[in-house]
């Protein structure tokens, strides 16, 4: 698994040891980003990536700029190989992970004492890749329209597969889409008119 531009272009992260994942695609991810940076500048982004599994969406991120990124994993030993992979890449120190729940998580995340602990601040890039059997990207995208952890102006981007419906909450709206054999990613954020009125 190699990470497709930025500084850490070409370098790869490990995938093996890590249970119950699917990783993204180098050809999706390089896709992503480059609608992302054609929408938002990723230059002091600050991201959070809930399901994080190897971390790859998080870390690529982190090579094309952004200033932070918390990783959100349920699985211990997998959050653990995540550490290992900040180390190698030298940004551990720009790098919280975080070992819950993904809904669950955007919760505890609002909390004053955990950013505190983990020096946060409101996140305005959101990726969320569940196990697509679970169909949380739903539930996440209630709590995250509602959360004042998220930024006014964040991006959320939702992968999932093709069969499970994206409600859209109120005041958000769809920009970008594109289709990977049985995935779909989705690209959202909130309606330019509310922006203004933020």
């Amino acid at each position: 698994m190699r990470i497709t531009g930025g500084t850490f272009g070409g370098r790869n992260l490990p995938s093996s040891g890590f249970a119950g994942i699917r990783p993204t695609t180098d050809r999706a991810r390089e896709t992503i980003f480059n609608i992302l940076q054609n929408h938002i500048a990723l230059e002091g982004t600050q991201v959070l990536d809930l399901c994080a599994g190897t971390g790859a969406l998080g870390f690529e991120a982190m090579s094309r700029g952004a200033a932070s990124v918390v990783l959100v994993e349920k699985h211990r030993g997998n959050a653990e190989l995540l550490r290992k992979s900040a180390q190698m890449l030298g940004v551990d120190a720009e790098t919280r992970i975080l070992c819950a729940d993904c809904v669950k998580a955007i919760s505890l995340l609002e909390q004053p004492e955990t950013q505190e602990k983990y020096q946060l601040e409101a996140r305005n890039l959101i990726f969320c890749d569940p196990p697509y059997a679970a169909k949380l990207i739903n539930p996440v995208f209630q709590v995250l329209a509602e959360s004042p952890f998220i930024h006014a102006e964040a991006v959320f981007v939702a992968e999932h597969d093709i069969r499970e419906v994206v409600i859209i909450p109120r005041l958000w709206e769809k920009f970008a889409e594109r289709l990977f054999g049985e995935t779909q990613v989705e690209f959202f954020r909130r309606e330019k008119g509310q922006l203004e009125e933020l």
